[in-house]
């Protein structure tokens, strides 16, 4: 008896061809997965948890929450709870993380509006600037695909990509935490007065390249408007006119 092996030979490649399929696949599912942070290396605006999109950075960032982030005075203290209209201050982000494993850092920051007015609802109060090289300062995105949006303004850090001539805003290889000073030009005197809220975020990471173990805080700052009543110049012919 004669056995014919030609017809058998297509089954056989197509059993091949399902084993190579097979490893393939088996092969890249053990491979570690790369996950790209949304912020990235230089931040990415509307990502401070503010309206109208309320996103925030625990997106992807989602470890647990070992460090504290505040906006605090250039001596460490707590900034006021209201603001006089056209005042500038000079405050500071600190986000600190006392994980070892934490050794680069990140965060986002913008002032809005809080009040009930519509035509000054989600749009940046104020001024705001970089206190130093290590932060810079971006337009919000609206739209799809996305568009540069003047209306809000969100300060964040600095990355390093490669050909980039900045400083490191994420401060690579550092412990513990991290700061970035900045400005903040409150806005003039609305009628009727406006509140403001400081949205910010921040990310403690373990310079994997990846989101995973990656630890993300949000916190906000509402400052209500203090309006000091302006000194009246009096005389003396003033004052005793009171007691008459």
């Amino acid at each position: 008896m004669r056995f014919r092996f030609g017809a058998a030979r297509p089954v056989r490649l197509v059993a091949l061809l399902l084993i190579a399929t097979a490893l393939a696949l088996s092969s890249q599912l053990a491979l570690p997965r790369t996950y790209t942070a949304a912020g990235g290396p230089g931040g990415t605006p509307d990502f401070a948890g503010n309206p109208p999109y309320n996103r925030d950075c625990s997106s992807c960032h989602n470890g647990e929450k070992t460090g504290v982030l505040r906006v605090v005075d250039a001596d460490h203290n707590p900034i006021p709870t209201s603001y006089v209209p056209g005042q500038k201050y000079s405050w500071v982000v600190e986000l600190g993380d006392a994980d070892a494993a934490k050794v680069r850092w990140g965060y986002e920051l913008t002032i809005m509006w809080d009040c009930g007015n519509p035509e000054l609802a989600n749009q940046t109060a104020g001024t705001l600037a970089p206190g130093d090289d290590y932060s810079n300062l971006k337009d919000g995105v609206i739209g799809n695909p996305p568009q540069p949006d003047p209306s809000r303004k969100f300060l964040t850090h600095y990355g390093v990509r490669a050909g980039d001539s900045h400083v490191d805003g994420t401060f690579g290889g550092q412990s513990q935490g991290a700061h970035w000073p900045f400005s903040w030009t409150a806005p003039e005197k609305t009628d009727p007065p406006c509140g403001v809220k400081i949205y910010l975020v921040g990310v403690s990471a373990d310079g994997d390249s990846t989101a995973r173990n990656d630890n993300s805080f949000a916190a906000t700052f509402p400052l209500s408007v203090n309006n000091p009543t302006a000194a009246r110049r009096s005389t003396w012919g003033w004052v005793k006119k009171l007691w008459r």
